[in-house]
């Protein structure tokens, strides 16, 4: 341990691994339709907590089988022992998507 450093609380490393864990349960809760909001009642905590687990944990094992269910993956592909698949081409059609003007470059108004 270096001097300095508290021996209480987690790692750097433990951080940057909840935080990546944070950035595939917000993938595959999109995919799946799921709103934070939804997923923090499933677990049981407030909008707020889910926020903050979801930017840098800490996550728990039976958290993590919770969310693995309600967004139809795998403990693994959260934890990122194996890769994510593919998005399904389902969760791509469909989408909005954002008129522009004719350049591209300018929003498209109504009156004109």
């Amino acid at each position: 341990m270096n001097p300095g450093q508290e021996s209480v609380g987690r790692s750097e490393r433990r951080y940057q691994f909840d935080a990546e864990v944070g950035e595939r349960i917000t993938t595959l809760r999109k995919r799946a339709g799921i709103t934070q909001k939804a997923l923090a009642g499933a677990l049981g905590v407030t909008e707020g907590t889910m926020s903050e687990k979801i930017a840098a944990g800490p996550w728990y094992a039976w958290e993590i089988a919770v969310v693995a269910d309600k967004v139809n993956s795998t403990i693994e592909v959260i934890y990122g022992a194996v890769d994510m698949p593919p998005a399904p081409v389902s969760s791509l059609v469909g989408r909005r998507r954002t008129r522009v003007g004719r350049t591209g470059l300018e929003p498209v108004t109504d009156g004109l």
